[in-house]
């Protein structure tokens, strides 16, 4: 774990969010502030109404790390997706 993903602080997301896959650009880029790559693809589909996805990608600012979904469903409790190992 890293220091910025203590738990409890927040750390700074590079999120992308991809209606439709495979596609060259995401339906929606934003900067989001969560404690957790999850929460911050929460969040960024919150925001702009989305309820499904063929991707998610949540980049940790000022890293290498990135988290990829794939078929990702916002329910009522939270996100659902499936990791991508690439």
């Amino acid at each position: 774990m890293t220091e910025e993903q203590t738990p409890g602080r927040l750390a700074r997301y590079d999120v992308a969010l991809w209606s439709r896959w495979p596609d060259y650009f995401p339906t929606v880029t934003t900067i989001i502030e969560a404690e957790q790559p999850y929460e911050a693809i929460e969040a960024a589909m919150v925001a702009h109404g989305l309820v499904k996805l063929a991707r998610a990608a949540a980049h940790l600012l000022g890293t290498a790390e990135i988290w990829r979904y794939r078929a990702v469903q916002l329910l009522e409790d939270g996100m659902v997706g499936f990791p991508v190992h690439e």
